[in-house]
């Protein structure tokens, strides 16, 4: 039986909801992925009256070694990145998660399907990788909501924290897939488009060279 407060994440077609369950004395976090049921129905007659249809509801549960005090989404600019969860964790700690690993189709022995989409086996605890904390080393007190917005970015979502203290920063759910690094070799790049385009020239005036000759023979 839940107990206290019950923290809820939606995003697309799935929910991620958190609460305390007071008969097993532990903190769990469900999630739940609606579907579209196809049904043999008839695409050139229909009713605008007839009610939708009822969406398949997949779940899958899991636990939690803390508790929880905010439960948001990654946003970004084009939705394209794979969703991150958030966890605000009671301690202080701001802990990003792929939703990957929230998965309903999680299963106890690897399947095919699983191997294809590289889905971990199923295990019932969700583990917290300190690589995983978004405030590294740095701890933000009572924390009562986290926002998320987007950037002028695709891979880069802004987190702002907010509780007894205030704490900022970005995060890349996909890495950086659009953006170069710092130690990115421009001069090196420079080099081989200008070789490229000499070549092209060079190779360009060969061709028309040897054509010119076997029109004259």
């Amino acid at each position: 039986m839940p107990w206290g407060p019950v923290h809820m994440a939606h995003s697309e077609n799935w929910v991620v909801y958190e609460f305390f369950n007071s008969k097993q004395r532990r903190h769990e976090l469900v999630v739940l992925e609606l579907y579209e049921i196809h049904t043999n129905q008839s695409h050139t007659v229909w009713s605008s009256l007839a009610p939708p249809p009822t969406p398949a509801v997949m779940s899958q549960a899991y636990t939690l070694p803390t508790t929880i005090t905010t439960l948001p989404t990654t946003q970004t600019l084009r939705g394209i990145t794979y969703k991150g969860v958030i966890f605000g964790l009671a301690s202080g700690r701001v802990v990003i998660m792929p939703k990957s690993l929230l998965n309903h189709r999680r299963e106890l022995e690897i399947t095919d399907q699983m191997k294809e989409d590289r889905t971990p086996p199923y295990h019932p605890e969700i583990p917290l990788n300190p690589l995983s904390f978004v405030n590294y080393n740095r701890t933000v007190a009572r924390i009562r909501e986290i926002y998320a917005t987007p950037s002028g970015l695709e891979s880069t979502c802004l987190l702002f924290v907010c509780g007894l203290d205030l704490y900022y920063t970005r995060v890349t759910p996909s890495n950086q897939f659009d953006l170069l690094a710092e130690d990115f070799d421009y001069t090196l790049i420079s080099a081989v488009v200008v070789g490229m385009f000499v070549a092209t020239l060079v190779l360009s005036r060969l061709s028309a060279k040897k054509m010119l000759k076997s029109l004259w023979k």
